[in-house]
């Protein structure tokens, strides 16, 4: 999770030289942090046959909050170019015995599932659709690049047994996002990134109200829903995350 934390502060640095040819209007750039209050749920397993276990169950996770960030970069003639990144580590007491890489647990097992992520979408907006609708309407689609970094680390309490598993999961993804804006103060935004492949099925879904506050800066809240569906290197999960953001950026 520190190493995403610290992704989500260098694409700030990377923006504040972007922002000076911004000024200039050669380029066009956006980028906000905020923070994401996350329920998670669903099921994982690693490297056993006894089955999934429950997120809420059995691993003991609850809700939590973790920040995000993002950049988005549009100049001229090549797509556009959004980064994204959220970091999320949920931590429980297991709540009944579990098998995970073939392992028992007892209950009130220490439990960590760490499922970073982060976004690389490449996109252009459909051409013209902003000049006929006076700049109220743009919808854009392109592609999305997900890195996964799944870990886990199961302890007993008494530190007798300890499992852990690590692993980075590359999901190439279609993006299609639109917003409208019938004032210039106020937009609503939406963003989905979606694909069925070989080891399984993802889908992000973004809805955001946006209200431009003064000069450069902006303020949003929304809501996101994260459905992961892997099967890969003895790594199953069925697992939803879903719940309220809120953000404050700047867009030149």
């Amino acid at each position: 999770m520190k190493k995403m934390v610290a992704m989500v502060f260098f694409m700030f640095i990377l923006s504040i030289p972007a922002s000076s040819f911004a000024l200039l209007g050669v380029i066009d750039i956006e980028a906000a942090v905020g923070g994401w209050y996350t329920s998670p749920s669903g099921k994982f397993m690693y490297n056993n046959t006894t089955g999934k276990s429950d997120l809420e169950d059995v691993f003991g996770f609850s809700e939590e909050a973790f920040p995000m960030g993002r950049v988005k970069v549009d100049v001229p003639v090549i797509p556009v170019i959004y980064v994204m990144a959220t970091p999320m580590e949920f931590k429980g007491d297991a709540k009944a015995n579990f098998t995970f890489d073939n392992q028992t647990f007892t209950t009130g097992a220490k439990t960590k599932l760490t499922l970073d992520h982060a976004d690389l979408a490449l996109y252009y907006g459909v051409p013209f659709l902003g000049l006929a609708t006076l700049g109220t309407l743009h919808v854009n689609a392109g592609i999305n690049i997900r890195v996964v970094q799944a870990k886990a680390e199961m302890k007993e309490a008494n530190l007798s047994a300890s499992e852990s598993m690590d692993m980075t999961i590359p999901l190439p993804m279609l993006y299609l996002s639109a917003d409208v804006s019938p004032v210039d103060a106020f937009a609503i935004e939406g963003e989905i990134r979606a694909l069925s492949f070989g080891y399984g099925n993802v889908m992000s879904a973004i809805a955001r109200l946006r209200l431009n506050a003064f000069g450069p800066l902006f303020v949003t809240a929304g809501y996101r829903y994260e459905d992961i569906s892997l099967d890969k290197d003895d790594f199953e999960a069925d697992i939803e995350l879903s719940g309220p953001f809120a953000e404050v950026g700047f867009a030149f």
